[in-house]
This record gives C-alpha cells, sequence and structure tokens, in this order.
C-alpha cells in the first residue's frame, strides 16, 4: 500500500468525514493509481474510519434540515454515489422532526415575514409566483406547496 496516500488519506479524515466516492476524488486529484485508491480505501473500510452508509444519513439530515424535498434530497446523495432511499428519510426526518409539511410551513413562514402587504391583487401574485419559485427550488411539488400556502395567498 502507498504509505503517502494512506497518510493522506488519514489526515484528509481527520479534518472532517468524508464518503468514500469524494475521497476517491481526492486521491484521483493527487494522482494515485487506481489501485492504491481501492487498497486504501477498503482499508479504511475494514478499519471503519469510512462508513457510507452513517455519512449518508448525515448529509440527508443536513440536506433536509436546509428544507430540501426527498426527491430532490435523494438526487443530491445520487451524485455522491450516496444511496438511500425513501423510507430511510421519512424515518430520519421523523427521528429529527423535519417533517415536508413543517419544513415548507417554516419556508413560508420565513419569506413571509420580510415581505410588506401587497397593495393590489398583481402585487399579491407576484408575492404568489416567487414564494412558488423558492418552495420549487427546494425540490417541493406544486400540489404540496399549494396545500400550505397562506389562505391570503391563494
Amino acid at each position: 500500500m502507498n504509505k503517502e496516500a494512506y497518510s493522506y488519506s488519514i489526515k484528509l479524515l481527520s479534518k472532517r468525514d468524508y464518503s468514500s466516492f469524494k475521497l476517491k476524488q481526492k486521491l484521483i486529484a493527487r494522482n494515485y493509481t487506481d489501485s492504491e485508491i481501492i487498497e486504501i480505501i477498503n482499508t479504511l473500510k475494514d478499519k471503519k474510519f469510512i462508513n457510507d452508509k452513517n455519512y449518508a444519513l448525515s448529509r440527508a439530515k443536513s440536506f433536509a434540515s436546509k428544507g430540501l424535498s426527498n426527491n430532490f434530497l435523494i438526487r443530491r446523495l445520487e451524485q455522491e454515489e450516496l444511496y438511500l432511499d425513501d423510507e430511510e428519510v421519512n424515518a430520519l426526518r421523523t427521528d429529527y422532526n423535519l417533517l415536508e409539511r413543517d419544513i415548507i410551513n417554516q419556508l413560508i413562514n420565513k419569506k413571509i415575514k420580510f415581505q410588506k402587504a401587497a397593495k393590489s391583487p398583481e402585487e399579491l401574485q407576484k408575492q404568489k409566483v416567487k414564494l412558488i419559485s423558492y418552495l420549487a427550488s427546494k425540490g417541493h411539488s406544486y400540489d404540496s406547496i399549494q396545500d400550505h400556502l397562506p389562505k391570503a395567498l391563494v
């Protein structure tokens, strides 16, 4: 095993957690061979320095607390080659009290708090469109957004 690459990996992991995918990217950037990278990652997994499942749950919790929907969150994890299913994400949301309906309401209240009262129907419509766009950018479906919009905006 390449001791330099292993030491570099340990140094990275001592600062923060990495998934095997992200650590592999770091090692590739340092021009280590594929066989060296695979050997190092397997060794780190055997020693339990890397645990992709725990890392995925941690990232999912972080994404959920930022207001991302389940589908959006799962797609973001898949970009890092981390895989959770909808049941696991829902269990995580329940454990940490990050239910999607509560998150949507928090995001709505956060945005509405700083908006001035609409003086005309056009302004009200503009506010509604902005709010829907914001929630959609977090991956929430139009139907779930409509269910939670304040009555004043419907």
